[in-house]
């Protein structure tokens, strides 16, 4: 601790109980799967796919939703997950969603970093500009409807 980028991972990520630290994990995942690609979860309610907001499901439930065939189609393929902190602040239960993503990337994906952060400036610029219909929320949605 104290040094930027080598906190320890979580024990339950750590080979044979040893730490290893933020930058060796990355490392490590790029080497082994031969990738630089890093996923970037920031959900924003107003661009989530039409075929997941007609479910009828809350909107705490349609992200859960989202981010998990998000992190399972992505977890395979990078190296790290990068999760933007503010758009779980400006969601219902964003703080326990938050939890339950990284928890899960720990859990079934081992080895891929999960990076929070906590630049609150993003939420404003992200706001200002919308692209319409984002290819990545296509593939995802193509995923959902599966």
């Amino acid at each position: 601790p104290g040094s930027q980028g080598t906190s320890p991972a979580t024990p339950a990520n750590c080979p044979r109980g040893r730490p290893v630290n933020t930058i060796q994990q990355l490392m490590n995942r790029m080497q082994s799967r031969d990738t630089l690609a890093c996923c970037g979860l920031d959900p924003d309610l107003t661009r989530l796919p039409p075929s997941l907001l007609h479910s009828g499901l809350s909107d705490a439930n349609l992200v859960r939703r989202f981010l998990k065939v998000a992190v399972d189609a992505a977890g395979p393929h990078v190296c790290a997950f990068k999760i933007q902190k503010a758009f779980f602040d400006a969601l219902p239960d964003g703080k326990e969603i938050l939890k339950e993503v990284v928890a899960h990337i720990h859990r079934d994906y081992p080895g891929v970093t999960a990076i929070v952060d906590f630049e609150q400036a993003s939420l404003r610029i992200a706001h200002r500009r919308r692209p319409s219909a984002p290819a990545h929320f296509q593939v995802v949605a193509t995923f959902l409807d599966r």
